[in-house]
């Protein structure tokens, strides 16, 4: 390692430059309407300024977002290249209605990308409860450099392997995959509930009312066939004791 550090060729001196948002702001969201905004960030990656970069190596992305659940919220930053990273991830015991007040996120995704062009953030809640807030402020800090690094004569550098790993990885974006599944809508909807009734705990009428609005044919067998016991009803509270053992 010494004898490779008398000869290391460093990477060429860091910039950083910062935009901000180009659509127009505050821009409204909510979990029944309006549940996927895209805002649009132009960047010129401040050439022919001493900030200028030409040559990614980390991205920050800092906003101001009010919102009633905050954790129903997921964002993605999307490149002017098409690569997309995903921010922050919807985040089931995040109950704070604060928001994020001038929140930082960064990513590595985008190494080696050229930042000029047209960069989107997307924020998103598909819980489909009754959340709302509002995305009030946003800008990129751009960390790279004007020169192309040493190891970067060709282009992006190719990793050994990196041909086989291409082919394992999944190819769905991950914001394709985010979609809560039919437990998590359940999950959220209960959360509501807790909320606007201000429990700590929710009980039994509380689970099983929420399931039987969302399956009237439960209703209705669980009331009108004679089989459905005691020992029914105990198992179908077993399975909801289960699923919501937190609560």
């Amino acid at each position: 390692m010494v004898k490779a550090a008398l000869n290391w060729t460093q990477v060429p001196d860091k910039a950083i430059c910062k935009v901000e948002a180009s659509s127009k702001l505050p821009k409204k969201i909510s979990s029944q309407s309006n549940n996927e905004v895209e805002v649009e960030i132009s960047s010129t990656s401040c050439v022919g300024t001493p900030d200028e970069i030409n040559y990614l190596e980390h991205v920050e992305l800092t906003l101001d977002i009010d919102y009633t659940l905050r954790g129903a919220l997921d964002i993605y930053l999307f490149s002017p290249a098409g690569t997309v990273s995903m921010m922050l991830s919807r985040r089931d015991r995040d109950y704070s209605s604060i928001g994020f007040k001038n929140w930082t996120f960064s990513s590595v995704h985008f190494w080696g990308e050229k930042p000029t062009g047209k960069w989107k953030v997307l924020v998103r809640d598909l819980t489909d409860t009754d959340y709302e807030g509002a995305i009030n402020s946003m800008k990129l800090t751009l960390h790279g450099t004007k020169l192309k690094p040493e190891h970067m004569p060709n282009g992006k550098k190719t990793y050994n392997y990196e041909d086989l790993m291409e082919r394992a990885i999944d190819k769905t974006p991950e914001f394709e995959e985010e979609n809560p599944s039919i437990n998590n809508i359940v999950h959220d909807e209960l959360e509501n509930l807790r909320s606007v009734k201000k429990k700590v705990v929710l009980n039994w009428a509380d689970l099983i009312g929420k399931e039987f609005q969302r399956s009237p044919s439960k209703m209705n067998g669980f009331m009108e066939d004679p089989h459905y016991g005691l020992n029914v009803e105990d198992n179908y509270l077993n399975d909801y004791s289960n699923m919501y053992s937190e609560y």
